[in-house]
């Protein structure tokens, strides 16, 4: 983005937008950015988690490079 000043052009960066992570499947979905801004809209529940995969369960984050605010919210 450009904003311009009279004659002169100043190039900013816009800050990007904060992804809501409410569900676990939202949360699993996070392996698809590993660099995204997130935070915790609510508690999450992923009791269920168990029966994803297989049996396997909930598949690791790896290599998190972003940021996961919990806001006070939960994981169970």
């Amino acid at each position: 983005m450009c904003v311009v000043f009279l004659l002169s052009c100043t190039f900013v960066q816009a800050e990007e937008e904060k992804i809501a992570i409410s569900t676990c499947q939202e949360l699993q979905d996070i392996n698809k950015n590993l660099a995204g801004d997130y935070y915790m809209a609510n508690d999450i529940d992923c009791s269920d988690t168990i029966n994803w995969n297989k049996g396997k369960g909930f598949e690791p984050i790896q290599f998190f490079a972003g940021l996961l605010d919990g806001e006070g919210h939960k994981i169970t």
